[in-house]
């Protein structure tokens, strides 16, 4: 659309050059009109279509995009959770020394986690889960499989990485900032840095 209206604009000025062009003496012919006690000069331009036809991928990436920016920002909270409950796992296994506490404060901080989220949990959708493994990646340095494996144990970890095939995911996969989510880091840092984002209204 852009193009077309550029190409429009310089088309309006180069008419002008034309008209320039045809000097006689100094002076060039135009067609007029009288308006009133006035005459006003008439200029027949061609007419150019300058809205074009939409682009079906356009539009497609434009939707694409903006769901992704609303999973981004339904799940990145989640992410960052986990962070910070990891911390306060570790933080707490430096202060437990018996593993048997260890395992009964983990389970009771389970609990509680389970308790509060469960239902928002829930209801996120499949590609909301996908990216929310991926942020979990992110935000720990972990995959949710490691993380699993290590609070739970092995088999714990490889059943809910079935559990979570099942579903088209996989706990393993890890976050890739450069390449496969850049979009994802991108969204994130116009999240976490609201005044670098361009405002169109300005």
């Amino acid at each position: 659309m852009l193009k077309n209206c550029l190409i429009a604009i310089l088309s309006f000025l180069f008419s002008f050059s034309h008209l320039s062009a045809q000097k006689d003496s100094g002076k060039f012919v135009v067609n007029t009109q009288i308006v009133g006690k006035d005459t006003l000069p008439v200029l027949i331009l061609k007419q150019y279509d300058v809205g074009g036809k939409r682009d079906p991928n356009a539009i497609k990436k434009f939707n694409e995009m903006n769901r992704l920016v609303v999973n981004v920002k339904t799940v990145l909270p989640y992410a960052r959770l986990a962070k910070q409950t990891l911390d306060q796992i570790e933080n707490a296994m430096d202060s437990i020394k018996d593993e048997k506490q260890q395992k009964i404060y983990i389970k009771d901080l389970e609990k509680q986690m389970k308790s509060r989220f469960s239902e928002e949990l829930k209801n996120l959708n499949i590609d909301q889960g996908r990216i929310l493994i991926k942020l979990i990646d992110r935000e720990t340095g972990n995959t949710t499989y490691a993380l699993v494996k290590e609070l739970r144990g092995s088999i714990s970890a490889f059943f809910w990485q079935k559990v979570a095939q099942v579903f088209g995911n996989n706990l393993k996969t890890k976050y890739d900032s450069l390449k496969e989510d850049k979009a994802i880091e991108q969204i994130i840092q116009n999240i976490d840095n609201p005044n670098l984002q361009t405002n169109d209204g300005n």
